[in-house]
């Protein structure tokens, strides 16, 4: 719920809650966050989920579509 409202109302403070909190599903804030377009998030909450790898591939996709 928290991850909802941080990113619909203050997507500033998103990605600070992310790191500093355990109590939110990861897969369920990726979503969310590739929905509302948050790099940042997106590539933070990979690295957690054991998916480093995948997080440049978000970086340079997101840069091809520029």
């Amino acid at each position: 719920m928290q991850v909802e409202l941080y990113a619909e109302y203050d997507t500033k403070m998103l990605l600070p809650f992310l790191r500093g909190s355990q109590h939110y599903k990861l897969e369920k804030a990726y979503e969310l966050c590739v929905k509302k377009d948050l790099l940042r998030e997106q590539v933070f909450i990979l690295g957690r989920m054991g998916n480093a790898k995948q997080a440049p591939a978000v970086i340079i996709n997101k840069l091809r579509d520029i």
